[in-house]
């Protein structure tokens, strides 16, 4: 049975690469050496020739400069086992109609960089992030990360660290957007110790007026800052920040399954006759709702790109003896709730199918050894990109979406 799934999952994925709604567009590599079957070394070279609907596959390297894709439908991942080192990026003024998925980047932080890590802007289109990690500057101002009016961004397996000294901006910010976070770790920065006072920590999250959905991730606020031990009189400790505050006019939603979320600990006082700082609770609701819906959030990856013919390489686990299913497309999808039937959000694009898969065994999990296997790429194609991602009926009763994944099948040559 597990077999005959792989080959209706294989079937399906040439079934749609050849819809007349797919089109073959420029692959790309991008490598900082310049070694054999490259086209650029550096980003601002290879996105002067790239056109909407290609892809850019990056090798190792560390990469100067911005990042910025303005209304520019662009796919960009890390080849395999390439660790690839950006700035920072930018996407902005994606129309409805377009995509962007970015896959196993890395942005450091610089010593004196003020400016987020990723900006997405003005958006309609549908953005995909994923295994991605993004560190924050020590003078960073609006976060590490900040999204703003933009109508669909999906997180899966990234990491989102705060700069090294609190400055009170949320590591996250989602403002007026529509976000969905799948085993995402997101930590607020603790307050440093400064001669004036404990200093500022910050949330992990920040969600002014939008719709955020939270699946298997963990979040943890920042620690408050120390009083300072010279201090005459004493100072009291600085007080913990949320891992999730909501703020606005009333309109965010926010929606957690099977996460962890911890408030930071108050920082201690300088001396006695001051008090600590007070621990924050895990959310703090300004205005709007934070809701906590049951069920074990099924987790999902594969690893990207595979080469047409290689073993593919899967894990999915969740509650044992879920019944699953796959939803397979070409591009992200908007967010889609189909609440109350579906605890999560449907996030892959058009066009799309939904295959009967397979149940998860009595261990939990099941990967590439359970079910050995390959996809080949259809004739006259260099490169596919596909977006899965499962939905599992739990036996609990509970119809619940997994974290979605989205793969780059190449050519050999490549």
């Amino acid at each position: 049975m597990l077999a005959s799934a792989l080959h209706t999952l294989a079937a399906a994925a040439l079934l749609l690469a050849l819809s007349p709604t797919v089109q073959a567009q420029n692959l790309w590599v991008v490598d900082a050496a310049g070694g054999p079957g490259s086209d650029f070394t550096n980003f601002p070279l290879a996105l002067q020739s790239a056109t909407d609907g290609d892809t850019l596959l990056v090798r190792s390297g560390d990469y100067l400069g911005p990042i910025v894709l303005d209304d520019l439908d662009l796919t960009i991942v890390a080849d395999s086992g390439a660790v690839v080192e950006v700035e920072r990026v930018e996407i902005v003024n994606l129309a409805a109609t377009k995509s962007v998925t970015l896959r196993g980047l890395i942005t450091e932080p610089q010593l004196f960089g003020q400016q987020s890590n990723l900006v997405v802007d003005d958006c309609e289109g549908r953005i995909c992030i994923e295994d991605c990690r993004f560190e924050g500057a020590s003078l960073i101002v609006g976060g590490v990360v900040r999204i703003d009016d933009t109508r669909a961004v999906t997180f899966t397996r990234c990491t989102l660290s705060p700069p090294s000294s609190g400055g009170g901006a949320a590591t996250l910010s989602i403002r007026r957007s529509a976000v969905a976070l799948f085993e995402c770790s997101v930590v607020g920065a603790d307050a440093s110790p400064s001669v004036i006072g404990p200093g500022v920590a910050s949330a992990a999250v920040l969600v002014d007026d939008a719709r955020v959905t939270i699946a298997a991730c963990e979040l943890a606020g920042g620690d408050g800052g120390p009083g300072f031990i010279g201090a005459n009189p004493c100072q009291n400790g600085g007080d913990g920040r949320p891992a999730l505050e909501a703020i606005g006019t009333g309109l965010a939603r926010v929606e957690i399954i099977d996460s962890t979320a911890t408030g930071g600990v108050g920082g201690p006082a300088s001396s006695g006759g001051c008090s600590a700082g007070a621990d924050a609770p895990p959310f703090v609701v300004v205005a709007g709702q934070v809701s906590a819906l049951p069920g074990v959030a099924p987790r999902f990856a594969m690893d990207s790109p595979l080469r047409s013919g290689e073993l593919l390489e899967f894990e999915l686990s969740g509650l044992p003896g879920s019944t699953t299913w796959m939803l397979l497309g070409f591009s992200p999808g908007l967010l889609k709730p189909y609440a109350p039937l579906l605890t999560g959000v449907a996030v892959v694009g058009a066009p799309e199918l939904l295959l009967t898969y397979f149940p998860i065994p009595p261990d939990g999990t099941l990967g590439d050894e359970d079910l050995p296997g390959t996809l080949i790429l259809p004739p006259g194609f260099t490169h596919l990109e596909l977006y899965f991602q499962p939905v599992a009926f739990e036996p609990t009763f509970e119809l619940i979406a997994a974290s979605p994944t989205a793969l780059l099948l190449l050519d050999p040559s490549f």
